[in-house]
Order: C-alpha cells, then structure tokens, then sequence
C-alpha cells in the first residue's frame, strides 16, 4: 500500500513539474502572440499607406499632361513639390506616408516610391512602382490611316506603329528586317491572314492584327498655336508670312503662327521652335528646310523630288538608350546595329527583357549618328496625308513623328532615315497621359525618413 502511494506521489510531481514548465510558455506565447498580433496589425497599416501613396502619386502624374511634361523633361529636379520625400501626408486614417516622383528609369517612364507608416509610428513599409506612357515609348512613327515605306527609307532606333495596316521595307527589300512593327491590321510582306500566328517567331519583331495596340496621341493643338503665337520670328527664324493678329506681340511676320504655307523653302528654323500652319504645304528641293523643336501642319504634308532637309551640317544625332530592342531579328537586324552603331554591344541580341546592356548615346563611328540633310529634329504633327516621294535625295528626319491620315515614305533615288528620338517623345504635349504600370515591388526601408534601399 506505502509503494502504491509512493507511485502515486511520485507521479503527481512529475505532473506538476510539466505544468510548471508549460504554463509559463504558455502566457509567454499567449504574451507574444497579442505582441505578434499588434505588430501585424501595424505592418497591415504601414502597407496599406503605401499603398495610398503609389495611388495618390498615379493621381498626381496623370491629371496633368504638363505635370507629365515638366517631370520628362526636369527629370530628377523635376520641381514636384510635395512629391520628393518632402511631405508627410495624413488624409488616410491609420497612419501617414510620403512620396517621391522621379523621371526613369527609361524615357517615357515615371518612378513613384512611397512609404507608408502605421499612426504609432511603430512600423514602415515602402512600394516602388514604375508607369509608362503607353503611347509615347519608343514610337519613331504613328500612323492612324496606315504607314507605306519603301525605295530607299529606313527607320531606325524606333518602332512603327498603325491602327490601320503597315508595308515595311521589308516588303520591297527583304535585308531590312528592322525596326519593330505593331499594326492592328496587315504587315504586308510577312502577314496578310488575321488568324494566328500574328507575329514573327520571338514575338519581338513584327505584330499584326494586334488588339492592344495603343490608342492615337491626342496632340494639345491649343498649346501648341499658343506657342506659336508667342514665338519671335527673329529669334528661331521662322519665314515671314504671320498676321499681326495672331502674333502675341500683334506685329507681323513676329511669330511662327501661320493661316496658310509661308513657303518654308531656305528656311533654317532653329532654337526649339514651335511652328504652326493652318494649312497644308509643300516642301521644295530648291534649298529645302530645317525645323528644330516642333510643327505642326493642319493639313497635308508634301515634299518635292530631291534633297528637301537643309539642317547643319555633319548634325550629330544621340542614339536612344533602347535602341537596341528594335533589332531582335538575328541573321540580319541584330549584325547591322552592332556593325553600324555599337561595335561593343553583345555578340547575339540580349532579350528583350535584358537590362545587362543599354545603347550608347554615341556611335561607334561618329559618321553613322551624323546627318548633313536633316528636314526634322523634333516633334512632326500633321492631320492630313503624309507624302515623300520621288527621289527624295537622302533627306533624313530625327524625332517622332504622327500622322492622321496616312503617311507614305517610298524616296527612291538615295538613302532616306528616319532617326527616333526620345528627347522629342519627352517633350510632347497632349491632352491626356495614358499610364501603362511596368513594375511594382516591395521596397526596402530601414527607417521613417530615409530613402529605400
């Protein structure tokens, strides 16, 4: 009976040794899980201000085409007050954040960080997303009535783009296997048959019958007959022929506004200009023209057989930093950017998803980035028909260019390029910002107040 009792004993303070030993993990864990449970809670907080943040930065860069504007072409000193870490903001209950909107990481794209904290100051989580605007990347030509290339027209460092069909050079001259193409009907020369497969093999150099292609650029045609207006003819050359009602200064012939073609033939307009013509016109060969900044034509856009550009001579052109995507199609696209402007890039093309290698903003061989027939360099706006023809003489264009109705480039007597470029795409004005989101992703923050990593 004594040793009965004794097991028993025994096994009542080995019970109570385990209880001693569980309960007190288990208040700590019960401690540690309210602890657990309010730190979650402050984290779901911080994260969900950052989250108020990227949205209220989205709202910021695309309400305003000149916000969208003066960020592209400030870049980092952008001045977006309030958007550079510099306001902490508290119109969402539970906590506060703040935000910082930069140009980049590519041309045409905005990067919004913000971080977020909990209303006890206790815990910080931050987001990076990156925007685009959609219409504007990369585009050297948008033509809504369709694109004709062909003769002796190349264009480089940019795509084109159509809502209507697309003949690339490719179709008259199949060693031009470049610039990308993105139509929402025919390519013709690789695909005439809107069932599938509607692009090339890797999916990077031709496009048709696509369903996402961008909407048409609504161009701010009221900025820019305002600034044509407020232009001095003296100062960016512009061609008499303006109507002291429509100059800003209300003297004639001292802006860059114009009711019908001045006759630009000899005319080297330079400095950023704005011009504006309500009209059609012609270019002639007789001496040609040169703009620099933006024009637009409110009709028809015409140019003589023969040489029309009459830029600077030897003009050195900056090749964009994603020039090299247009060149994806390997047996001849990708040899002929490497061997014509970057003899260091990668032997085979990178991917198109690669950020191992960026274009040089300067050729290999200077000679292959210069022009001494530049017509544009800038931005090229017209609403009718686009038309060079003829022989064209070697005339070459540098910018972007939009085109309502269609636009038909097939010179034929010498070498006719076209050169994209992205600080004309910066610079555009429209009426409204189409943002595309590229990336978003958790960031880093160590503390409030300091930048992620």
């Amino acid at each position: 009976m004594k040793k009965r009792n004794g097991q028993v004993l025994a096994l009542v303070l080995i019970i109570l040794m385990i209880m001693m030993t569980l309960v007190p993990l288990m208040v700590f864990y019960v401690q540690r899980e309210s602890v657990w449970t309010a730190k979650q809670a402050e984290t779901t907080r911080a994260f969900h201000m950052s989250e108020a943040g990227i949205e209220k930065g989205y709202l910021e860069i695309s309400l305003s085409t000149q916000t969208w504007v003066t960020l592209m072409l400030g870049g980092a000193n952008a001045p977006l007050t309030n958007y550079k870490f510099d306001k902490e903001f508290t119109d969402v209950e539970g906590g506060t954040y703040t935000i910082s909107i930069t140009s980049g990481p590519l041309s045409q794209q905005a990067t919004i960080i913000a971080i977020g904290r909990d209303n006890l100051k206790k815990e910080v989580r931050g987001i990076k997303a990156v925007y685009s605007n959609a219409p504007m990347t990369g585009n050297a030509i948008f033509g809504v009535a369709g694109v004709d290339m062909g003769g002796k027209v190349n264009v480089e460092w940019g795509s084109i783009i159509s809502p209507s069909a697309i003949t690339p050079l490719y179709q008259t001259n199949s060693a031009y296997t470049w610039p990308s193409l993105y139509s929402a009907g025919a390519v013709y020369g690789l695909d005439t048959d809107p069932n599938p497969p509607n692009a090339d093999g890797s999916n990077c150099w031709w496009h048709s019958y696509q369903t996402t292609i961008p909407p048409s650029p609504v161009i701010d045609l009221n900025y820019y007959a305002s600034q044509a207006k407020a232009a001095k003819a003296s100062t960016y050359s512009c061609p008499a022929g303006a109507l002291a009602s429509d100059c800003t200064s209300g003297t004639a012939n001292d802006c860059c506004y114009y009711r019908t073609d001045p006759n630009f033939d000899g005319s080297q307009m330079t400095g950023g200009a704005t011009i504006y013509v309500n009209t059609g016109i012609n270019i002639g060969s007789a001496h040609g023209a040169y703009f620099e900044g933006s024009m637009v034509i409110m009709g028809n856009l015409t140019t003589s057989a023969g040489n029309f550009g009459y830029g600077p001579h030897n003009y050195t052109m900056k090749m964009p930093a994603m020039a090299w995507q247009q060149y994806c199609e390997p047996a001849l696209a990708w040899p002929h950017y490497t061997s014509t402007f970057d003899s260091a890039a990668p032997a085979t093309f990178p991917g198109l998803n690669s950020t191992s290698y960026t274009s040089p903003s300067a050729c290999s061989s200077t000679k292959n980035c210069q022009s001494s027939q530049l017509f544009s360099n800038g931005m090229l706006y017209v609403t009718g028909y686009m038309a060079q023809g003829g022989g064209g003489g070697g005339t070459d264009f540098y910018g972007v260019m939009y085109v309502l109705g269609t636009t038909t480039m097939t010179a034929s007597s010498q070498n006719s390029t076209f050169y994209y470029s992205d600080d004309a795409a910066k610079g555009l004005q429209l009426t409204q910002v189409i943002l595309a989101r590229q990336s978003w992703q958790d960031v880093v923050v160590k503390k409030w107040g300091t930048p992620p990593q």
